[in-house]
């Protein structure tokens, strides 16, 4: 099943009345805040969707239907939207336009060890973190006695990689566990 894709639908103030598709989480271009949008002339485009919504208003049913179907059925059958009709857009629509474009991807590893995380952005490495199994500090504990419990390393591996791709306004990709020795 193909994902839906967020869509709101606006009718220009004034004379031109034109019905204008803005899809607030797919990025226009390299800012975070524009978007894609779509209307019958000019088709695709980059927008300012605040901008839109300011000189818009919300497009009825009726209004909206015949570009709705038009992006359903637009270009070859794995191109046709599957659209999800929304009436506002907010921050979480930013933040996934910052994310999509960051390119930035976090990942961890953890064993009985310790852990490490990788931040990469388009497969070079941007930012690495590791930590141990100790307690006391972050060195390896080879004694099993005075170590973490591998739950709870795990645990350790996750927060980190959640943390830094908050930071780097990127996306967690999850965490593997893998051989102690390795």
């Amino acid at each position: 099943m193909k994902l839906k894709t967020k869509v709101l639908f606006r009718v220009w103030r004034g004379e031109n009345h034109g019905v204008i598709a803005i899809f607030p989480q797919v990025p226009g271009t390299n800012s975070p805040y524009t978007c894609q949008s779509y209307e019958h002339v000019g088709q695709h485009g980059a927008c300012d969707p605040q901008l839109v919504i300011r000189a818009s208003r919300p497009a009825t049913r009726k209004e909206y239907q015949e570009l709705k179907r038009e992006l359903e059925n637009y270009g070859p059958p794995d191109a046709h939207y599957n659209l999800a009709i929304a009436r506002r857009t907010g921050q979480s629509d930013l933040a996934i336009r910052r994310r999509e474009l960051s390119g930035v991807e976090v990942t961890g590893e953890y064993s009985r060890l310790g852990y490490a995380v990788v931040a990469t952005r388009h497969g070079a490495v941007i930012k690495e973190y590791s930590g141990g199994n100790s307690p006391a500090d972050s060195c390896v504990q080879t004694d099993s006695r005075h170590a973490f419990p591998l739950r709870k390393i795990r645990a350790m591996c996750i927060q980190t990689a959640r943390e830094i791709a908050a930071e780097k306004q990127g996306t967690f990709e999850g965490v593997t566990r893998i051989a102690d020795g390795e």
